[in-house]
């Protein structure tokens, strides 16, 4: 097993998001990152129905392409909260398509950037679907964001670098294998119901892990 801190958090994690994508991050900018979120929305189709997917929150939506795709594949998705710490227009002008949709302003704090999109997503009742998409990599406790996730979500959809060991994307805090990352889930009450590895054709710098998990 592998877990590898691959550096200290930023201290201000907003300004060194708005620093590094001005405009918001676009995932288009990037074929292997196109790819991602393609595979990662085949992965995940099979379960928006075996699950009855009617509500997601995704807390690190970037350009909200994830969220948008799984909402398109699973129209009966009514309730969606996405955030992010440095969003593009498109994320904060919201989604027509979505009849009860939540953007939520996300403050970054030193224990868990992101946590008040979970808070948020509770205050009715939990969502079906919590999408942690390349997320759990960028916190600095993400045994604790994967243990307070049980509170707001029945399902959690996750991709994260495999064994990543190096220190060249200065975004990443942790580096980990997929065996890590199933002793995390496991440790933080979750069951996983789904697995695989994804190498995109466009890049080779990171191989992805993508898991299912329900509680």
């Amino acid at each position: 097993m592998i877990r590898t801190r691959l550096r200290e958090a930023h201290p201000d994690e907003a300004g060194f998001y708005s620093g590094r994508y001005p405009e918001g991050y676009n995932h288009t900018v990037w074929s292997d990152h196109v790819e991602r979120i393609a595979a990662t929305v085949a992965f995940a189709a099979p379960w928006l129905d075996y699950y009855n997917i009617t509500s997601l929150a995704d807390p690190s939506a970037g350009d909200g392409a994830l969220a948008r795709a799984l909402i398109s594949l699973q129209p009966r998705i009514h309730r969606a909260y996405v955030g992010d710490l440095n969003p593009g227009p498109e994320l904060a002008q919201g989604w027509n398509s979505v009849t009860s949709y939540v953007w939520v302003n996300l403050e970054a704090t030193p224990l868990i950037p992101g946590l008040d999109a979970l808070d948020i997503s509770r205050q009715n009742e939990p969502v079906d679907l919590l999408v942690c998409s390349e997320t759990l990599e960028h916190l600095d406790d993400p045994d604790a964001f994967l243990v307070r996730a049980r509170l707001s979500a029945r399902s959690i959809l996750i991709t994260t670098p495999e064994n990543e060991t190096g220190t060249g994307n200065e975004e990443h805090y942790w580096g980990w294998d997929s065996e890590a990352v199933s002793a995390m889930l496991h440790t933080a009450g979750w069951n996983t119901v789904d697995h695989l590895i994804f190498q995109p054709l466009t890049a080779q710098t990171y191989r992805f892990q993508m898991w299912m998990a329900h509680r």
